[in-house]
């Protein structure tokens, strides 16, 4: 099983960089960044923030967007690490899972291939299924004492 958590590991680290180039774009020096990208990517950066807009009823704008990305990202990857402790790192699975659920929908909805987002969903399906953590509920209860 440890394999399998190193390989999901591996994978979602590659959210780190992703995650960096969304926080750049979060940054107040966003309009350098802004001017390197082509421009069917600054294109698609407006169609995913108008589906979420349309999604919540009110505008959202990209340095806002690009931060809960960047953060998403940044700090999933690094819970998945175990730089927050072992707590952290089981309850990224379950926002791991909404982030690439609404990534799925979002690549939907502006017509961009899901076949990324799904890879990263049946990794998280994979790693949930093969956790062989140890969790509160699998502690072994001394002798004697009842469990709660």
């Amino acid at each position: 099983m440890g394999l399998i958590r190193s390989a999901t590991t591996l994978l979602f680290a590659t959210n780190i960089a992703t995650g960096l180039v969304c926080a750049s774009l979060a940054s107040p020096k966003s309009g350098e960044v802004m001017a390197f990208l082509p421009d069917f990517v600054k294109t698609l950066l407006a169609q995913q923030i108008k589906v979420w807009e349309t999604i919540i009823g009110r505008p959202i704008g990209m340095d806002v967007f690009m931060a809960f990305l960047a953060a998403c990202k940044i700090l999933g990857a690094l819970a998945f690490m175990g730089l927050f402790g072992r707590t952290l790192d089981r309850l990224a699975l379950p926002c791991w899972t909404i982030y690439f659920c609404g990534a799925t929908y979002t690549c939907y909805a502006v017509g961009e291939p899901v076949g990324p987002c799904l890879i990263f969903l049946v990794a998280l399906l994979v790693r949930s299924v093969c956790d062989d953590s140890p969790s509160q509920s699998t502690v072994p209860v001394p002798a004697g004492k009842k469990k709660r």
